[in-house]
């Protein structure tokens, strides 16, 4: 193993969600597979309808909107009566 060391840096920005493209370099050209792709979402931008009280063993509908939040995976638990959203 190599025992080169390396600095990085980044500048921060605020980024729409969507797929951004970032591209790491060395000695001024692209490394291997370079760029890639980095998908970028805002959990902020879920939105959820009222939801109705229920009744044990029933349904319950709601809407989740995360049409505005970007491309993911939109997780959901229950936890001692509490509806998590990741």
């Amino acid at each position: 193993m190599s025992d080169e060391k390396f600095k990085s840096t980044y500048t921060k920005i605020k980024l729409n969600p969507g797929d951004h493209k970032v591209h790491v370099r060395y000695a001024g050209a692209d490394i291997d597979e370079s760029p890639f792709t980095c998908r970028v979402y805002d959990s902020r931008l879920i939105r959820v309808s009222e939801i109705p009280s229920g009744v044990v063993g029933r349904s319950v509908d709601f809407v989740v909107d995360a049409s505005e939040a970007g491309v993911g995976n939109l997780v959901r638990y229950k936890h001692m009566g509490t509806l998590n959203l990741f």
